[in-house]
């Protein structure tokens, strides 16, 4: 049901529908980078005690990947190891999180010095943490399932436009709305960081999720520098989130797969060639009316993860 309400929205603007929903394909979209945030505590961050715990480049916006130059440590993070009775449990002082195995096998840990545009394209980051899931269930030849801890007084010292987004997603968080609705329009998105020269295209599913010690926004999304179609390829599921003390911002960008989305451009046909906006328009509102459960990974997976983050001071 769930695929035959995106198939109709989709197919109202001509959009070729595959008839069963494959994970995303493996065959980049002609100039992209990937949308991945690249994140041992994050700089303007308070050193912690001991706690519990993107693809070839059309090109798009998303923060290139950091060189291995710019990796202060990595620590691998032993799945038989590292469990509790809730689950597996990811850490690199001062963060930890748990996670599901049939989300991802294991979790990879490093801290990333600051970049500059000099170092990597798009906006400047400060020194950050950053866990990588291996394993994931999903294959995106976009994005890379990462989670990113950044502290705020460095990354707003770093970027303007980073601390144009911190402000908004405190804004909504003061704010507490009780629904956010679905929007195609772009020139009223949600908070997203590591911020590019990409636009969001649409955001949907857009839920405030709780974590100890903070809160942020959970949505499904697509950014790229021009319309484009909405495919598995490019959707992704992303948190933003703070810390209540404001000292540190959560950026979680993870692949998903959507039932009734095509998997690439290719399947994409031509459907966004014209009418744009009636065509992102019926994606928004089919993607509005997906139940949780038919996406891989369910969401209700990864809103707790998520919801698990501990930042300890």
């Amino acid at each position: 049901m769930v695929a035959t309400v995106l198939a109709v929205a989709l197919m109202a603007t001509g959009c070729e529908v595959p008839e069963g929903m494959d994970r995303p394909g493996e065959v980049p979209r002609g100039a992209r980078t990937t949308a991945s945030p690249a994140p041992m505590v994050p700089d303007g961050g308070t050193p912690a005690a001991t706690g519990d715990a993107q693809a070839a480049p059309r090109p798009t916006a998303r923060a290139g990947s950091p060189t291995a130059a710019a990796r202060s440590s990595t620590a691998r993070d032993a799945v038989a190891g590292n469990r509790d009775d809730r689950g597996l449990i990811a850490t690199l002082d001062p963060v930890s999180f748990r996670y599901d195995p049939a989300v991802a096998a294991s979790v990879d840990a490093e801290t990333v010095e600051a970049q500059s545009p000099r170092d990597e394209p798009g906006e400047p980051t400060p020194r950050h943490i950053r866990f990588t899931l291996d394993g994931y269930v999903v294959r995106s030849p976009r994005h890379a399932p990462v989670i990113a801890v950044y502290g705020v007084d460095a990354y707003e010292a770093a970027s303007p436009q980073a601390g144009r987004q911190i402000a908004a997603l405190r804004a909504l968080l003061a704010d507490r709305p009780a629904t956010i609705r679905g929007a195609a329009d772009a020139s009223n998105p949600l908070p997203f960081l590591p911020y590019g020269p990409s636009a969001e295209l649409f955001h949907a599913q857009a839920v405030l999720v709780e974590f100890a010690g903070g809160a942020g926004v959970r949505y499904i999304a697509q950014r790229d520098l021009g319309t484009a179609p909405v495919t598995n390829a490019d959707v992704f599921y992303t948190f933003q989130g703070l810390t209540d003390d404001g000292a540190f911002y959560i950026s979680a960008v993870l692949p998903i797969a959507v039932p009734g989305l095509p998997d690439d451009d290719a399947a994409a046909g031509e459907a966004a060639e014209d009418g744009w906006d009636a065509y992102i328009a019926g994606v928004v509102d089919a993607l509005e009316a997906v139940d949780g459960a038919d996406v891989t990974p369910p969401l209700a997976k990864l809103d707790a993860m998520v919801g698990s983050i501990v930042v300890g001071r």
